[in-house]
């Protein structure tokens, strides 16, 4: 489970607007396949949030994002409830002080 978080909030896009509700299936899925469903979406572009988002994910990357009444989840994808949850793009530091000696590091 870590691991596909992982994944979503490394590999998160620009996403659009949607709403509600589950659709029905759509072709088998490939193994690996996962649907974050009814969370809502953080795109970070502006200042906005999309609920009721499905985000499908095959083989560690995102496939699809879209509004949950609209997103058909492959058939055998293995489903993640996200009502009540947030998914956004992963946070990284980006400024750090490395010592010249990176073995130096006491952890």
């Amino acid at each position: 489970m870590r691991a596909i978080l992982t994944a979503v909030s490394a590999l998160f896009s620009i996403i659009f607007a949607g709403s509600a509700a589950p659709a029905a299936p759509a072709a088998p899925a490939a193994p690996g396949t996962y649907a974050i469903t009814n969370v809502t979406v953080v795109p970070m572009d502006r200042e906005r949030l999309l609920p009721g988002q499905t985000v499908i994910l095959r083989g560690g990357r995102i496939q699809s994002i879209g509004p949950a009444a609209r997103t058909r989840i492959p058939a055998g994808a293995v489903r993640i409830e996200g009502r009540g949850r947030y998914l956004m793009p992963g946070l990284s530091e980006m400024h750090a002080h490395v010592p010249p000696n990176p073995a130096d590091v006491q952890w």
